[in-house]
C-alpha cells in the first residue's frame, strides 16, 4: 500500500492515513459528469459538454456550452451547442448553473 500511494495523482487530493486511502471530502472535481434522472429538468438550464461522440457529423462537442431549450420524446437535450441532441444514458454532461 505504501508503494501505491506514491502513485495517486495529487491533483484528487488523495491522502494515505493509517495504510487506508481517504479521499479529502472539500475537493470537488467540477468535471465529474452529471448524473440525469429527470432530463425535462434541465430545459433552460447552461450545460457543458464533456464527452459527446458522433463519428458522422465531422464536428467536435466536446468542452462546447450551451443552454437546454427543449427535451424531446426520447429525453434527449437539443440546445445551442449545435444540431446534435445530447443523449443522457450516453454522452456526459455536467451542470453549469441549478
Amino acid at each position: 500500500m505504501k508503494n501505491f500511494s506514491k502513485f495517486l495523482d495529487e491533483k484528487l487530493c488523495h491522502q494515505q492515513v493509517d495504510e487506508k486511502l481517504v479521499v479529502n471530502k472539500d475537493y470537488i472535481n467540477p468535471e465529474v459528469p452529471t448524473k440525469i434522472d429527470d432530463p425535462k429538468s434541465l430545459k433552460g438550464k447552461r450545460i457543458k459538454i464533456l464527452k459527446m461522440d458522433d463519428p458522422y457529423s465531422g464536428k467536435e462537442y466536446n468542452g462546447k456550452e450551451g443552454t437546454v431549450e427543449m427535451v424531446d420524446s426520447m429525453g434527449d437535450l437539443h440546445g445551442t451547442w449545435g444540431s446534435l441532441a445530447i443523449i443522457p444514458e450516453i454522452d456526459q454532461i455536467i451542470v453549469l448553473d441549478d
